[in-house]
């Protein structure tokens, strides 16, 4: 079976696969805290939530320490009114709507305090922001870029323009600016904190770490979610004992950090202990009674354990609070095809596999639904497909190689066969199967020759006597 996955984006651990080379394992979904906004002087901190929104700048005017937002908007309406000409005053208010969530009347603003002032570099990253928040990435960036040509040491104006990038999905311009930004100040822990994300997101993550290291040592505000994050790293790598002490740390520091729950009982879930796992997912879930990858992962919990009723309900309302995410519906179309209710698996693995094409071991999975059905059709370019997503995927070479062995497709039969056995070359079935096929093509000896490596590996008593019986024959 297999478990969800989610983001800020949704990093997958990789399932683990049954030794009979059957449908792919559950998998446990991780989460990671967002980019941080920034002002110029000081950093709000963001939602402790998997696909929350970035949180509202606040922007600074009139003096390097004075913060826009402690007037009323009846106060800077009231401003404006008396000087119509006062680029400073739309700012303000702009910043004080930006503030109440009225991001169409920030914007508009903004636009006011830009035409009467076109350099009016603050004016234009307060938008680029505005724009963020409303997800118009390219107006954002636009903004950013147009604030950045005006002042090349505006270093807020770099750490954003990358949270766009990474928001974008380019990590490479994401990782520069917030180099970039670090170059012009190097004391900005909350820009090595976001190329640290940016940095997990591209798999790097003993850079990732690093970067970490640095924003802990410089004592950023988000520490907790810093802890969180860089026990996300260490997980990815397999460190799970000091992923679990990164956890523990951001759980100390902040006691209703949901995520860090969640990400904790995952890790205790990889270790086998899925008891403590789901009390952790149970905190997840009383803190964030919406937090959906929480439900996920204590469905895979639950599931391990057996109790696939409270698995199922926990994948149902994982699916029902996030309708787009694909592990929940990878993970519920596992339990679909170990109940032998195919075809339910089959729809669950294909709205997995439309909304995140990358999930590989959904295309195995559907192909061995597809495999159990006999329409061989169907299941032979999933495993094609889960191959070229990750070419080290053994059991899809097995699975494929069977599908085209009965399909008749002899040759393809023993490449994938050949292929699986270079990868494992430890399974009797594997050269078991790889012998009959050699058989059925008229190669005798390379068929004799598997099935006695097939017997001395080992095969389960029905097979064992199928090999021994076959080698009598070709013997004639």
């Amino acid at each position: 079976m297999k478990v969800a996955s989610s983001m800020v984006t949704a990093w997958l651990l990789v399932g683990v696969i049954s030794s009979g080379c059957g449908p792919s394992q559950t998998e446990l979904d991780l989460q990671v805290t967002e980019i941080s906004d920034v002002i110029i002087a000081t950093q709000t901190e963001e939602s402790a939530r998997p696909t929350a929104a970035p949180t509202s700048i606040t922007a600074q005017v009139n003096s390097p320490t004075e913060v826009v937002g402690l007037a009323s908007i009846e106060d800077l309406t009231k401003a404006i009114n008396d000087d119509p000409n006062s680029a400073i005053a739309y700012l303000s208010r702009g910043v004080a709507h930006q503030a109440m969530g009225n991001l169409n009347r920030a914007i508009l603003d903004y636009d006011q305090a830009i035409a009467l002032d076109p350099r009016y570099t603050l004016a234009i990253f307060e938008r680029g922001n505005a724009y963020f928040e409303k997800g118009d990435l390219d107006m954002s960036l636009a903004d950013y870029d147009r604030a950045i040509g005006l002042d090349p040491q505006f270093t807020a104006g770099f750490n954003n323009r990358g949270r766009t990038y990474a928001a974008l999905g380019d990590l490479e311009s994401a990782i520069a600016d917030f180099g970039q930004a670090i170059a012009l100040d190097i004391r900005f822990a909350e820009a090595y904190y976001n190329r640290g994300l940016a940095y997990f997101d591209a798999g790097e993550f003993d850079r990732a770490i690093a970067d970490y290291d640095q924003a802990i040592e410089l004592e950023t505000h988000l520490i907790a979610s810093v802890y969180n994050n860089r026990g996300n790293a260490y997980f990815e790598k397999g460190n799970i004992d000091k992923a679990i002490s990164d956890f523990d740390q951001a759980i100390f520091l902040d006691d209703q950090f949901a995520l860090a729950f969640s990400n904790r009982g995952r890790a205790y879930g990889t270790q086998g202990d899925l008891d403590r796992a789901i009390v952790d997912f149970d905190q997840a879930i009383a803190l964030d009674p919406n937090l959906a990858a929480a439900y996920s992962n204590r469905g895979v919990a639950f599931e391990f354990k057996g109790d696939l009723d409270r698995a199922t309900a926990d994948f149902n309302r994982a699916i029902e609070l996030d309708p787009f995410y694909a592990d929940a519906y990878y993970n519920r179309g596992n339990i679909y095809l170990n109940e032998g209710r195919y075809d339910l698996a089959i729809d669950d693995y294909s709205e997995a596999i439309g909304l995140d094409s990358r999930l590989y071991e959904a295309y195995y999975n559907r192909g061995f639904a597809y495999s159990n059905l006999s329409d061989f059709d169907r299941a032979i370019p999933d495993y094609d497909r889960a191959i070229a997503l990750n070419p080290q995927f053994a059991e899809a070479y097995f699975q494929g190689g069977l599908a085209y062995a009965i399909s008749g497709q002899n040759d393809q039969a023993v490449s994938y066969l050949s292929s699986f056995i270079e990868i494992d070359p430890n399974v009797g079935i594997a050269f078991y199967m790889r012998g009959v096929t050699y058989a059925e093509m008229g190669e005798l000896e390379k068929a004799s020759s598997d099935l006695e490596i097939a017997l001395e590996l080992g095969l389960e008593p029905t097979v064992k006597r199928a090999a021994e019986d076959l080698l009598e024959e070709l013997g004639q």
